[in-house]
């Protein structure tokens, strides 16, 4: 496909296709129309046609992300492939597919048909609506989602995405926090759900509609590429455009995160170019839909770049995908080549892999070598999963390192070979990162743990703002300092220390401060002799201060996982006025170890033994591997970790859980505490040192 740059400038549209394709998009003939003002271009930028972009202020024309998408809806080369298919479980061969040109026909019926509610025709045409206009969409797993968002976004409003999951009272909530009266939910609930129905009798302020004539346009013809090239013209300011989500909340209340729709272009250009997705590609899409990470790395980037998306509507299955990705090349099961993982995931692959014969091992290790990329982000892959999913494979799984305020920052190569174990890789294009001190000094050595800052290039600036949140959005932003090096007299402890200097006269200092748009992370993180960086968790809850030392719970918890007994763990830092946070370790075994613990004799029975020689051998070998200040000082065994739909623990609120923490028994203990235990939760504290021997290793 030809492309030519109508202009270098930011501020026109950089890339139009070729004259036939390009007339699809056009509302008046050509036009003498400049997009450019430097002189050596103007030529060039005269021939470029009028397009319907051009009067749109919706629209920016340095935002190609609307018009690739619908460059590939009406593409005579793309618009028959695969958009999306929906299959009801991992292994039905029964499935539907909807192409490019198809979802271009329901996107335009859609529009058509909301463009008629007299509430949003009215907000449209309001006199706030450069203002924009919010509306609440339930995210799934579907077509019928795809058209939605879409749908919203060709009409200049902002999708504010909300859990399928979430309950009456939590949607109400994040509808309140982004300030919209609107919500779609999914036809099949709006017809058939209550919930729909009390929702609507008790806040009668609130309108709910949702795509009701989508069903029966599914058997209808796609229209032709000059029906769909119909006028796309917006009111709404471009810097009002875009996606509300929300954060995960793992260390506080979800924030509502705007971004505009410059920023969600940048990052499919980036991921497109850096990933290579084409339409040769087939994703097998297992994410929630409302994160950053099933939206943009999942959804948006493949439709931009005609590749072919398989929804399951059963909930993620570890055996069933397997078998997906392993099953032969078929007409009813074509080749899965990407996939996008947690740490979770991967971690239930393994452990379904090792339950197989050999045979069946056979199978799905030459499934999952078929893959082109497996990719695993949203929290730290554990490195004995990584070993073990390249002994399986043949190579490393590729991980990456994003935010929803920021999408994706660090990704490791598409070339197996130069991936990084443990690493989430390098900055993506168009992204800086830097590692700060506590007093936001820039630390320019490598191997210096830090907080993680990181910022973009002015044009494609992807953290715009928490929405209706301006002290929570300044709060994140941050100037840091850059320190001569002459003036730095060492680095201790993650601090910059600074000589005395006198200053000579207009001598303007050893300090300077960078500009003002960068964006704390709230992670720590370290940066290796070749640029890549480690993270090593969020500085409120994985950063324990032992003693005096600095741990990474999640280091901690890297090297449990390592033991064959566990499946899961989660360390946390229980505070003490004497020693800062005590490492606790929170601990789900694997099916054939737990099984042990159950006994008909009670808890003085073989149970209660097998647990107590089971976690002296695991506090035995752990010593082998960790200092004394990062050795857990209790371990509580419980059947499973809670998680949320992407697979990250809120440590806060495993602090806050009587089954893990009764009340005055989770502060300032240490191991010579005594311990209640339940049923759910079953507790073990270290027994066989004396007062002695631990006072000396807490003080260490």
């Amino acid at each position: 496909m030809r492309y030519f740059l109508s202009s270098p400038r930011p501020t026109t549209m950089r890339l139009t296709r070729n004259l036939p394709i390009r007339n699809l998009f056009h509302v008046h003939p050509y036009t003498q129309r400049g997009h450019g003002t430097v002189s050596n271009i103007v030529d060039l930028a005269r021939r470029v046609t009028h397009t319907i972009w051009d009067d749109s202020p919706g629209i920016p024309y340095n935002n190609p992300f609307l018009i690739r998408v619908l460059d590939t809806i009406t593409s005579i080369d793309h618009s028959d492939y695969p958009a999306i298919t929906e299959r009801h479980d991992y292994d039905t061969k029964e499935s539907t597919s909807y192409s490019y040109r198809k979802l271009g026909t329901d996107l335009y019926g859609t529009r058509r048909n909301w463009l008629k509610i007299p509430e949003i025709e009215t907000k449209l045409k309001g006199p706030d609506i450069e203002r924009g206009v919010s509306v609440g969409l339930i995210a799934d797993r579907s077509y019928e989602f795809v058209v939605n968002l879409l749908t919203l976004f060709s009409m200049g409003i902002r999708p504010v995405l909300i859990s399928n999951t979430s309950k009456p009272t939590e949607i109400h909530k994040l509808m309140h926090t982004a300030k919209t009266a609107f919500l779609i939910p999914p036809s099949e609930s709006f017809k058939h759900q209550q919930w729909v129905q009390d929702f609507i009798k008790d806040h009668p302020d609130y309108k709910l509609f949702a795509n009701e004539e989508l069903e029966s346009w599914k058997n209808s013809r796609p229209l032709s590429e000059k029906a769909l090239s119909q006028e796309y013209l917006l009111e709404t300011s471009k810097l009002k455009q875009g996606t509300i989500l929300f954060t995960s909340g793992t260390t506080g209340n979800p924030k509502a995160v705007f971004t505009d729709l410059s920023s969600i272009s940048q990052q499919c250009s980036s991921l497109r170019s850096l990933w290579e997705y084409t339409e040769e590609d087939r994703l097998l899409h297992v994410l929630p839909t409302h994160h950053i990470h099933g939206l943009s790395n999942c959804l948006l980037t493949p439709l931009t770049s005609g590749s072919a998306i398989e929804f399951i509507s059963k909930p993620f299955n570890a055996h069933k995908v397997l078998n997906r990705i392993s099953q032969p090349p078929s007409v009813d099961f074509p080749p899965i080549t990407m996939f996008h993982g947690v740490p979770t995931m991967y971690s239930a692959f393994i452990s379904a892999y090792e339950s197989y014969d050999s045979l069946q091992k056979e199978k799905v290790a030459k499934g999952l070598k078929g893959l082109r990329v497996a990719v695993c982000g949203s929290a730290a892959l554990p490195v004995p999963i990584a070993k073990k999913w390249e002994e399986i494979t043949g190579t490393l799984p590729l991980e990456r390192y994003g935010m929803t305020e920021t999408g994706m920052v660090f990704s490791n190569s598409l070339d197996p070979s130069l991936r990084k174990l443990g690493s989430v890789g390098y900055p993506m294009p168009g992204v800086h990162a830097h590692i700060v001190d506590p007093n936001d000094r820039l630390i320019m050595v490598p191997n210096v743990p830090g907080k993680l800052v990181v910022r973009w290039h002015k044009e494609s600036q992807l953290f715009h703002k928490y929405w209706n949140d301006i002290r929570a959005t300044n709060k994140a932003r941050v100037k840091p300092e850059q320190v001569d090096k002459k003036a730095i007299h060492k680095i201790e402890n993650g601090k910059v220390m600074m000589k005395t200097m006198k200053l000579k006269r207009g001598h303007k200092g050893y300090r300077q401060k960078l500009s003002d748009d960068w964006f704390r992370t709230g992670d720590m993180a370290v940066r290796g002799e070749d640029g890549e960086y480690y993270m090593l968790g969020r500085e409120s809850v994985d950063i324990l201060k032992v003693a005096g030392h600095l741990t990474s719970a999640l280091e901690i918890e890297r090297e449990i996982l390592s033991l064959p007994e566990i499946s899961e763990v989660a360390v946390v830092g229980v505070k003490s006025e004497k020693f800062g946070d005590i490492p606790h370790a929170i601990i789900a075994l694997k099916p054939e170890y737990a099984t042990k613990l159950t006994s008909p004799s009670g808890k003085e029975g073989k149970g209660q033994e097998y647990k107590k020689e089971l976690i002296n051998s695991l506090r035995k070998r752990m010593r082998e591997k960790l200092s004394e200040e990062k050795l857990p000082r209790r371990w509580i065994i419980t059947e499973s970790i809670p998680r949320n739909a992407m697979g990250k623990v809120n440590k806060k609120q495993l602090l806050a859980d009587e089954r893990f923490f009764p009340k005055g028994k989770n502060e300032g203990t240490t191991r010579s505490d005594e311990v209640s235990s339940s049923d759910a939760v079953e507790e073990h504290e270290n027994e066989h040192e004396n007062e002695e021997e631990e006072a000396k290793s807490e003080s260490k």
